[in-house]
């Protein structure tokens, strides 16, 4: 009877790993759910989204009427309209962090101010002042778990900035050779890195990597016998660089870097595509979200942690139906992604989607439980008659 059992424990291992070894084979990415975010109104307008934090709460743009909005949505209040300073009559959120701090950009008058909001109050907008002058124009582009910001602002150009949880705010200036006296920071690490882009001489513009202690580095380009350009839009904790890079011909890349990088590396298009991807994000897993290119149609896609491209919309469940993603801004820690496109009518909207757990996921739980509840009693079972004692026995 217990080799019968010891059979069966040994078949359900073997049958079920060889099942779980081929579906993670077939699956190296998960299905994702799509949620779609809504509207501020109840009248259809374009929603972007920009930012996205770990708790799965998304920040970005509604247009209403060609003027912007700026928003958070949450999956218990919906989408919201975050408030702006005194006159201002459009505006953007374009990142926030776990706390629920929010950064992005109003305008007042003619000119944009760098602006920070709290989810707990989104009717009151701080305005962050400017690098030499409260009226500087500018925007704040990024923000960290500890609530360190960067962007950009100037009088009549635009310098990267660094603002410290103390609120000082530091130039980052541009790279050696810039004429055109223009940078933007557009994202921060949790260790204070930032990263963006500078003018350097002519028209070329070059990716940079920042830290308080080494400056301003450049990152490179591809080479180009025109117009050298490349752009850094996000760096992860383990100072993993993604934007893109134009290339010979007119046309742009999806690129990483690290920290050290003088050139990019090419992360590819999708297959058919017309060499025109971009990166806009990275996860401290490695997972890179950006956009890629198929018969003249822009694709959300994702990078793998093999840096290898997938096309978001075959990776949707049911949920996503007829839908056709167009960009992916942003991706969190559990692998949650924002991205915008078209719904089944052909309206511009945005949208959360969610990893969904694989068949693989429940049947390795089924499998364990199954595993224990069969060792237990065989255990029981073999060990029975050694455990018993004569102690309490009559006679």
């Amino acid at each position: 009877m217990w080799p019968t059992t010891r059979m069966i424990c040994l078949l359900t291992v073997c049958v079920g790993g060889s099942w779980l070894s081929g579906a993670a084979r077939a699956q190296a990415l998960p299905r994702y759910q799509l949620t779609d975010l809504g509207y501020l109104t109840s009248t259809r307008n374009e929603v972007y989204v920009r930012g996205l934090n770990d708790l799965g709460q998304v920040v970005g743009i509604c247009e209403i009427s060609n003027v912007n909005h700026p928003f958070v949505w949450t999956a218990q209040d919906g989408m919201r309209e975050l408030a702006g300073t005194v006159g201002a009559s459009r505006g953007a959120a374009l990142d926030i962090n776990n706390a629920g701090q929010i950064v992005g950009t109003v305008r007042v008058g003619s000119d944009y101010r760098p602006i920070h909001w709290d989810i707990a109050d989104v009717n009151a907008p701080v305005d962050l002042g400017g690098l030499y002058s409260p009226a500087d124009e500018g925007s704040a582009w990024g923000i960290n778990a500890s609530g360190q910001i960067v962007g950009s602002c100037g009088p009549s150009y635009s310098h990267a900035f660094f603002r410290d949880t103390n609120d000082t705010m530091l130039d980052l200036g541009q790279l050696d050779g810039g004429s055109r006296d223009d940078s933007r920071a557009y994202a921060v690490n949790d260790f204070g890195h930032a990263v963006g882009v500078s003018d350097l001489s002519g028209n070329n513009q070059h990716a940079f990597y920042w830290t308080q202690t080494g400056g301003l580095h450049d990152l490179g380009a591809f080479p180009n016998t025109s117009t050298e350009t490349s752009v850094a839009y996000d760096v992860n904790n383990s100072d993993l660089i993604v934007g893109y890079s134009n290339r010979q011909g007119g046309t742009y890349r999806a690129t990483w870097w690290t920290s050290n990088s003088v050139e990019p590396t090419d992360l590819g298009d999708l297959p058919g595509g017309n060499d025109n991807s971009i990166a806009y994000a990275v996860n401290d897993a490695g997972l890179i979200v950006g956009r890629g290119q198929v018969s003249g149609s822009f694709h959300a896609v994702i990078w793998d942690g093999s840096l290898l491209i997938h096309d978001l919309n075959g990776l949707l469940d049911s949920s996503g139906y007829n839908w056709v993603l167009k960009e992916a801004w942003d991706i969190n820690a559990a692998g949650q992604i924002v991205a915008w496109g078209e719904d089944p009518t052909g309206e511009q909207r945005a949208v959360l989607l969610t990893p969904v757990p694989e068949p693989a996921t429940f049947l390795l739980a089924g499998l364990g439980l199954l595993w224990l509840v069969l060792f237990g009693v065989m255990r029981r079972r073999d060990l029975g008659p050694r455990c018993r004692s004569t102690r309490f026995l009559p006679g």
